[in-house]
């Protein structure tokens, strides 16, 4: 549980509201009841106690006490056995994201949680140690775990306010100008790191990758929950396809079966740009690796 501070406008309410309740009590004398005495003293005790519990001092206290940070997760390599926990580089690629709540990476291809990778612009050196010198000049950030020159790899922590820790790592994929990431925070707290993400991708100057996925998004537009996803699109056969003359069937029980798209008069095999636009985002339909001979 992490305690916040209440806003000025908040504590100006509640006091004005202590000094009416002091006020109307210290108006009253000792002869009219028993214990006013006491009772005239209820307003600046609680007055008292108010401000002790909102200060910032005492928050920051309470908060440090109640907020257990659990420690860093350990790196995959110095492990037996890689754990879903564990962090690091394996076979070239990052851990999932665990949680979707306050993870993103660019190698976890779900909704809410992929993010896409970025493409190195226009620097001659090292663009990992470029990257270090813009992830210490964050005002959130807390220190450097590990940093393998070798491997191109960067694991960073960075403060969650107002309190919890981010793991944030970074990958330079081999032979190409293309940093990978995954970061989340350890707390579950609601810092966004898409856009840490994002920030840290600007001040370098770099861009976003566009990815194709392999999605059939249930929602036509927009990415969900309900999204399916196949190993490949019906639109584009692969070569051996090709030569095979075979049709293809989907493979979700959901859809219809895949068929030939119509051929018209301006050789288009649809009647305009934007039913090919809907066709594309809504269903990137998946072929079956059963072969069904065609007619």
């Amino acid at each position: 549980m992490v305690l916040r501070r209440a806003s000025p406008s908040t504590i100006g309410i509640i006091f004005i509201i202590l000094l009416v309740i002091n006020s109307s009590l210290s108006l009253r004398t000792t002869a009219s009841c028993t214990g006013c005495g006491r009772r005239n003293q209820l307003g600046p005790i609680l007055a008292l106690t108010l401000t002790l519990a909102l200060s910032p001092q005492t928050s920051t206290a309470m908060t440090t006490a109640t907020t257990i940070i659990p420690p860093p997760p350990p790196l995959c390599s110095s492990l037996e056995s890689p754990t879903p926990t564990c962090l690091g580089v394996i076979d070239g690629l990052l851990a999932d994201c665990t949680t979707k709540s306050s993870c993103t990476s660019s190698q976890d291809d779900r909704p809410g949680v992929f993010s896409p990778p970025w493409q190195i612009e226009g620097y001659a050196g090292d663009p990992m140690d470029k990257l270090l010198v813009a992830v210490e000049q964050r005002k959130d950030f807390k220190k450097v775990l590990t940093y393998d020159r070798d491997l191109q790899y960067l694991r960073v922590e960075f403060n969650d306010f107002p309190a919890g820790v981010s793991d944030v790592e970074f990958l330079k994929t081999k032979n190409d100008d293309t940093i990978q990431f995954r970061a989340a925070s350890r707390t579950l707290s609601p810092t966004k790191e898409k856009k840490r993400i994002d920030e840290l991708r600007l001040s370098l100057g770099y861009t976003e990758i566009p990815v194709l996925r392999n999605r059939r998004r249930a929602l036509i537009v927009v990415e969900s929950e309900f999204d399916t996803f196949g190993p490949s699109s019906t639109r584009d056969p692969t070569i051996e396809e090709e030569r095979g003359g075979y049709n293809y069937r989907d493979m979700d029980p959901m859809t219809k079966n895949w068929a030939e798209g119509e051929r018209y008069d301006s050789g288009q095999r649809m009647k305009s740009e934007f039913q090919r636009f809907l066709q594309s985002e809504s269903d990137d339909r998946t072929r079956n690796p059963t072969i069904i001979k065609a007619k």
